[in-house]
């Protein structure tokens, strides 16, 4: 079975899991040093759930599974060791292609777009004699190699091709 991490970790576990922990830390010294024995409950309290939550955060993942023998693949989460995702039928593939992919990202409260596009490279499975594809994985364009990597050991992985489509 070929699996790959999908997406690099997003804002609220690269920086939450720092911040809970630090939170937790701070919360069990706070409780030792309180005079108060409510105080010191409502600390370590607090310190109890920053710390579990600081673990989850540190210790998950998403994830892409391809399974062609069984004709199958699944995204899922891996939360402290357990897998939750269900798996889908895998059309028929004919290639893997590689894409280049520019965005303009929203900013700001009234959602106004800045000019500044953001660029990445995706890597997907290509369905026969369809529109369609399976997104496996989304590359800043600075890991174009890696991009590259991914697609021929997918392309090796199900006996195809790999296309690259660079930016006009």
């Amino acid at each position: 079975m070929f699996i790959t991490t999908i997406q690099s970790r997003g804002f609220v576990a690269r920086w939450g899991f720092p911040f809970l922990l630090a939170l937790g830390l701070t919360c069990c010294v706070m409780a030792t040093q309180s005079n108060s024995a409510s105080i010191a409950r409502m600390f370590a309290t607090l310190a109890i759930i920053s710390l579990i939550v600081a673990c989850v955060l540190g210790f998950s993942s998403t994830d892409f599974a391809l399974d062609p023998s069984r004709r199958r693949y699944r995204y899922f989460a891996t939360v402290l060791g357990m897998e939750v995702g269900t798996w889908q039928p895998l059309p028929p593939v004919n290639r893997v292609v590689v894409k280049f992919f520019s965005e303009l990202p929203i900013a700001g409260r009234r959602g106004w777009q800045v000019n500044n596009p953001v660029h990445y490279y995706i890597v997907m499975l290509s369905v026969g004699q369809s529109a369609k594809g399976i997104i496996v994985k989304k590359f800043h364009e600075s890991a174009k190699p890696e991009a590259l990597e991914l697609a021929d050991e997918l392309a090796a992985y199900l006996d195809v091709e790999v296309a690259l489509f660079e930016q006009a």
